[in-house]
């Protein structure tokens, strides 16, 4: 994974809570007007025009600074990482902007693939 500490602070409340505070630039950081149901692209995938879509998703993904998830750049943390919690938030969150661009027999084909990664290796094996 990238350098996750130059971007992100570390703050101490009083509580004992550590809070990471992200820089909006990381990958991993997620906007707040970001939700699940938020679609990439106009027209589902339904199996054709896959050069189309995969073109319209990594245009999508690279504005939304999330390419590193499904190429790997953006590693998965272990899961004792204080960034886990973090990378699977935004790992969830790309998940469903994929499969909400899909058909739903091929949404519901890759939803039991635990990272975006392998979602997106999957679709580009069956369809690219």
């Amino acid at each position: 994974m990238e350098n996750t500490e130059l971007h992100a602070n570390v703050l101490s409340n009083s509580d004992g809570f550590t809070e990471l505070i992200q820089d909006p630039s990381h990958p991993l950081y997620i906007h707040p007007s970001d939700n699940l149901g938020v679609q990439l692209v106009t027209v589902p995938f339904n199996g054709t025009g896959f050069v189309i879509w995969r073109s319209s998703m990594l245009i999508s993904l690279s504005a939304k600074n999330k390419l590193g998830l499904i190429t790997g750049k953006v590693a998965q943390p272990a899961p004792d990482s204080p960034y886990f919690p973090l990378w699977k938030r935004c790992n969830n969150m790309v998940k469903a902007w994929i499969t909400n661009s899909l058909t739903r027999e091929i949404a519901i084909s890759v939803m039991c693939l635990s990272t975006v990664k392998e979602v997106w290796m999957d679709i580009n094996e069956r369809f690219g």
